[in-house]
């Protein structure tokens, strides 16, 4: 499964570097591959995290080696990794509910990094290293998209288009304002009609 997650961050990062970009098709490509990812965290952190191989997820005698502790940690930590990725998404995406999504995912992540920091300096485990190491990349991007405000996201991916991420801008800044919701509409005719 490290070789899944290492694929899903390299795409990961093209998804997002594309979006920034503002490629034809990237806010699908996007939404598809970093969807992907968090769902991979959520579904599979529990035999990600304690070294369980596929084939023995549903075996009782793989499972019974691990601790309860470890089990719960591991879930936790796949919750807070598969948040704080869909904040990512909804940021460079500029979704409603960015900060607060990342904000949960970093809240888990911070709660999850101090006890494994402990239980790392108190054991030396593999696992909790291994736990440590996703936490701090992970983390480390959605600190990073959390600190970058949605306006210097939407003057980077639409460069080229000004007076596109002025009118977005102001329709993120005037939510539920008929006037600049009507001039946000006109600005998004133009850009894709090509105009």
């Amino acid at each position: 499964m490290k070789k899944t997650e290492l694929i899903f961050g390299f795409l990961s990062i093209i998804a997002i570097s594309l979006n920034l970009l503002y490629v034809p098709f990237c806010n699908v490509f996007t939404i598809l591959v970093l969807g992907t990812f968090a769902t991979f965290y959520f579904i599979f952190s529990y035999p990600i995290l304690n070294n369980v191989e596929v084939k023995n997820i549903f075996n009782n005698e793989a499972m019974k080696m691990i601790s309860t502790a470890r089990k719960v940690g591991a879930i936790g930590a796949g919750f807070a990794l598969s948040t704080t990725i869909i904040g990512i998404l909804f940021k460079v995406q500029s979704y409603p509910g960015a900060k607060f999504e990342l904000l949960n995912g970093l809240y888990g992540i911070f709660i999850i990094a101090v006890i494994v920091v402990f239980k790392y300096l108190k054991t030396k485990s593999e696992f909790y290293k291994k736990a440590l190491l996703r936490i701090i990349i992970i983390g480390g991007f959605g600190l990073l998209f959390y600190n970058i405000s949605y306006k210097t996201i939407i003057h980077t991916k639409f460069r080229n288009h000004p007076a596109y991420a002025e009118a977005l801008i102001n329709m993120i800044a005037h939510q539920g304002d008929t006037i600049y919701m009507d001039k946000f509409q006109i600005e998004r005719q133009k850009l894709h009609q090509g105009e």
